[in-house]
């Protein structure tokens, strides 16, 4: 068996960390199952939810974590911008219902965390192969 390149472990990292995504989404249904009828119940909810919130970014973000389009030299899409664009902490909404309800929700606030930690890996195995291509 030969070596195991840089990268190589970055996508293992990877995948392991989706793994540990679906898991955490997994053991957060009571959490979002809660948070489900709190939004639905209130009729003065005109914005996107949390749950929405979080979803649309964690699809974004497994899409690109798990994508063999990332190891492509010359992508058309800017994955990197994409990614700093749908960091969870770039969302006041989540920001606010972290700091003022993120504690009551556990679960689903481990689920945000699993997100934001894929995101933040995803970024620096694209900043290892942007460096791997120039060398």
């Amino acid at each position: 068996m030969g070596k195991i390149t840089k990268m190589e472990k970055y996508q293992g990292m990877l995948e392991v960390l989706i793994k540990l995504l679906n898991l955490t989404y997994s053991e957060s249904r009571k959490d979002r199952k809660r948070l489900h009828d709190i939004e639905w119940a209130d009729d003065n909810i005109h914005s996107l939810s949390i749950l929405a919130e979080a979803e649309i970014r964690a699809d974004t973000v497994v899409g690109i974590a798990s994508s063999r389009k990332l190891g492509l030299k010359n992508n058309e899409l800017n994955y990197h911008e994409i990614l700093v664009t749908n960091s969870l902490y770039a969302s006041e909404a989540i920001v606010k219902w972290i700091a003022e309800n993120g504690s009551n929700y556990r679960g689903f606030t481990a689920y945000i965390l699993a997100i934001e930690n894929l995101n933040n890996a995803t970024l620096n195995y694209l900043r290892n192969l942007k460096e791997e291509d120039k060398g």
